[in-house]
């Protein structure tokens, strides 16, 4: 971003949207002071396969515990997307007394009593009651609320964006745009005509965003595929981030003000449907315009033992790039490559392999923010 004379940089934030699985969260965990210092994570808590079969008392207070070990007190308000938890339309009428606040409103006074500080996330299409029940926290708290939007949300409007989301922030007795942050969503782009079709449209909803002094304004998208299947085993795969093609895109604009960037790092932006099954081996490892991707093979004899191997492989191909003291991720991976012919070392399992990537990237993105006013 170009300065004048005499006028300071604004440094950008990142605000990687992550799922509250114990991976991600063990990677929220372990962010270093420069990590939360330049990043606000936005957190989609998600119920898991079985939350149906549970009280929706008891599936909340798990929700609670995990975020409250990931995000201790004092440190900067967390945002909290909790629309996973919210029953179905058809079945609202059997929400019961005293149990039917919009699941984020819930899960923000539990943390609150804990010392934990966070904001709610809500988006333009969202009941009136779920305002009407967050009217009370965002007053209480002074940590505002985060706004997301999405191309979906605009379909049934004439209103300009701006004049949407400022009723919304009404709705939330919120008083001070300065209270508010924007994050405009494009969800999924999986190939070059999706990024160049959100560009074209993004042109427009960004000029909207900013008419309103805003406490920031993000765009988002997700490009990592949905699995590896794609890639051959024991072999590099490169995919592109068009998720930061996007964002480039729309950072070209001159709307007066820095867009922030966020994504979903290395994770697809919807989860997988269907059974889970035993990931092999792997790893994802962020680099300037890609992902390097690697992973060993189901039915290999070492097993969960090939990680050593791909960690090897990967701080022999990065040389002298690769800097173990990034992020508790990347020193996970240099102790790793080292840990080739140790018959004691553990590899851990699907959700260490996810907590050392996601880690390595909330670490590589906000130095890439802070150095090079990129992602």
């Amino acid at each position: 971003m170009d300065t004048g004379p005499g006028e300071a940089m604004v440094e950008r934030k990142y605000v990687p949207i992550l799922k509250g699985k114990m991976g991600e969260l063990n990677a929220l965990g372990r962010m270093g002071p420069d990590e939360l210092a330049g990043a606000r994570p936005l957190v989609e808590v998600i119920g898991g396969p079985t939350a149906d079969e549970k009280p929706r008392e008891e599936v909340i207070a798990a929700a609670v515990k995990r975020i409250a070990n990931a995000w201790p007190a004092g440190r900067p308000p967390l945002a909290l997307d909790a629309a996973d938890l919210e029953p179905e339309e058809a079945d609202s009428d059997e929400a019961h007394p005293g149990q039917d606040a919009p699941a984020v409103r819930r899960i923000i006074d539990h943390l609150q009593q804990g010392g934990v500080s966070a904001a709610p996330v809500v988006r333009l299409a969202d009941p009136p009651e779920n305002f009407e029940a967050l009217r009370e926290s965002c007053s209480r708290d002074g940590h505002g609320a985060l706004i997301r939007v999405t191309p979906n949300d605009l379909d049934d409007s004439v209103l300009p964006l701006d004049r949407l989301i400022e009723a919304r922030v009404q709705d939330l007795g919120i008083n001070s745009p300065a209270l508010v942050d924007v994050v405009l969503d494009f969800g999924a782009v999986g190939d070059e005509n999706a990024v160049a079709i959100a560009s074209r449209l993004g042109r427009f909803l960004v000029s909207d965003l900013t008419r309103q002094p805003w406490r920031t304004v993000a765009v988002a998208a997700g490009a990592f595929p949905s699995d590896l299947s794609g890639v051959q085993a024991n072999t590099f795969g490169v995919l592109a981030r068009l998720d930061k093609a996007l964002w480039q895109n729309l950072n070209r604009l001159d709307v007066g003000r820095p867009l922030d960037f966020a994504d979903y790092a290395v994770a697809h932006p919807l989860l997988p449907v269907g059974g889970a099954f035993a990931a092999p081996p792997q790893l994802r490892y962020t680099v300037d315009d890609a992902w390097l991707v690697m992973k060993g093979r189901r039915q290999d004899r070492r097993g969960h033992a090939q990680f050593f191997d791909i960690c090897r492989a990967l701080v022999e191909r990065e040389g002298a790039a690769f800097r173990p003291d990034l992020s508790w991720g990347d020193d996970y991976i240099w102790a790793a490559a080292q840990s080739v012919d140790s018959p004691v070392a553990r590899p851990g399992n699907a959700t260490t392999w996810r907590s050392i990537a996601t880690s390595h990237h909330l670490a590589w993105v906000v130095r890439s923010l802070r150095e090079r006013d990129e992602p």
